[in-house]
């Protein structure tokens, strides 16, 4: 992403606005029992200073919209594609490609990349 950011504008004006990350957490997800990826540190949140407005969170929408699951794409938060792109690389999924979608999250799980046909970095490249 370091890397991305010094030839691409957009990565390195959206790393400038990074309000916060968080990953280890011991919790819950929201509204069931199950435990969070961030309980295991496997899942982190990358936290703008600002969602310009943007949806980011399906749970947070719901407050505010019966058919969040309907907010078109356009208008919800996303890291640029090159960010993504770097995290699936290395075994991420990002939650922004979920139904219960979650744009500022990105959760350790190869298997779901590998079982869908989606290339991981090696680290012979």
């Amino acid at each position: 992403i370091k890397e991305a950011a010094r030839t691409d504008e957009t990565v390195r004006s959206w790393m400038n606005r990074i309000g916060r990350i968080e990953a280890y957490n011991w919790r819950a997800i929201a509204d069931i029992d199950s435990r969070s990826f961030h309980s295991y540190g496997a899942a982190v949140d990358i936290t703008p200073v600002s969602y310009g407005g943007l949806a980011t969170y399906w749970l947070w929408s719901s407050d505010y919209t019966d058919e969040w699951w309907n907010i078109p794409y356009s208008q919800r938060y996303h890291p640029p594609e090159a960010v993504i792109k770097a995290f699936e690389s290395s075994g991420f999924v990002w939650g922004g490609k979920w139904v219960l979608f979650d744009t500022m999250h990105f959760e350790y799980r190869p298997e779901v990349l590998i079982l869908n046909g989606i290339p991981l970095h090696t680290w012979h490249e």
